[in-house]
C-alpha cells in the first residue's frame, strides 16, 4: 500500500506549484501575452519568459494534466525534497527546457509545465537509484523510452485534441536532459561508490540493532541478578558454617 507523504513540509511544494498554475490560467489571455515563451519577445530582452512560460497552459485539460504530473512527483519523490531544493530543481528544469527550445528548436511559442516535470522526474529517479531504490532504475528507463518514442514517432493525436495544441515533445526531451545534467553529482556518486543502502533497509537495520541492544541489556540484567543471587547464597552458606563451628 502506498503511503502518501502528507506531512506539511511535503505538501507545500505541489500546493505552491498548482496554485501558481491556476493563477496563471485564471488571468488568461493577459498572462499569456505577458508571460508565455515567445521566441521573438525573448530576442527583444523579455528573458523572464524562459521561466514563466512553463507555468501557463493552453486550456483547462492541459492544466489538469500537468497538475496530475506535479502530484505524481509528490507521491513518488516528496521525501527527496525540501521546499528550497524542490524549487531549485524545478526552476532549473524550466530554464534548461526553455533554453533548449530557444537554441535547438524552431518553435515560436510554448506554454506548459510538462517539459520541466520530465526533468524533475528524471532527477528524482536518479536520486532513487543513488539511495538504493531499484524502482528508480525502471522509472528512468521508462522515461527515456517514452521521450525517445514520442520524438521519433510523434505524440498521440488524442493528447493533441485534449490540450488543443501540438504536443511539444522537444520540451520533454530538453527537460529530461536538464534533469539528468543537474543530477550529475548523484551519477558520479553511483559510478564511484555505488548505491547507498536503501532507506527501508536502513530502518530495518536500525530496528534490528535496537532490538539486539535491548536483548543484550536484558541478558546483562539477568546475568547480574543471577550473580547477586549466587553471591548471596554463598554468603548464607558461609554464615551457616561459621555458626556451626
Amino acid at each position: 500500500m502506498i503511503r502518501l507523504p502528507l506531512a506539511p513540509k511535503y505538501l507545500a511544494n505541489p500546493i505552491i506549484v498548482i496554485l501558481i498554475a491556476f493563477i496563471g490560467y485564471g488571468f488568461e489571455p493577459a498572462s499569456s501575452e505577458l508571460l508565455r515563451y515567445h521566441f521573438d519577445q525573448i530576442n527583444l530582452g523579455e528573458y523572464w519568459r524562459l521561466i514563466t512560460g512553463n507555468f501557463l497552459h493552453t486550456n483547462f485539460v492541459h492544466l489538469l494534466l500537468n497538475c496530475a504530473g506535479v502530484l505524481f512527483i509528490w507521491v513518488l519523490h516528496a521525501e527527496h525534497f525540501t521546499v528550497k531544493s524542490y524549487f531549485l530543481v524545478l526552476i532549473a528544469c524550466c530554464f534548461g527546457n526553455a533554453v533548449g527550445l530557444y537554441l535547438f528548436s524552431d518553435m515560436q511559442s510554448y506554454v506548459g509545465l510538462s517539459g520541466a516535470l520530465h526533468g524533475v522526474i528524471a532527477w528524482g529517479a536518479i536520486k532513487d537509484i543513488k539511495t538504493g531504490e531499484r524502482s528508480g532504475e525502471w522509472l528512468l528507463i521508462g522515461l527515456i523510452v517514452k521521450v525517445a518514442f514520442e520524438n521519433l514517432v510523434g505524440p498521440s493525436d488524442s493528447v493533441k485534441e485534449l490540450i488543443g495544441a501540438e504536443v511539444a515533445v522537444e520540451a520533454h526531451l530538453f527537460g529530461l536532459v536538464t534533469g539528468m545534467v543537474i543530477a550529475v553529482p548523484y551519477l558520479y556518486h553511483l559510478l564511484i561508490y555505488g548505491p547507498d543502502t536503501p532507506t527501508w533497509l536502513q530502518k530495518k537495520m536500525k530496528r534490528t540493532k535496537a532490538v539486539n541492544r535491548a536483548r543484550g541489556l536484558k541478558r546483562a540484567e539477568r546475568g547480574e541478578r543471577a550473580g547477586r543471587t549466587k553471591r548471596a547464597r554463598q554468603a548464607m552458606r558461609g554464615r551457616r558454617v561459621n555458626s556451626t563451628n
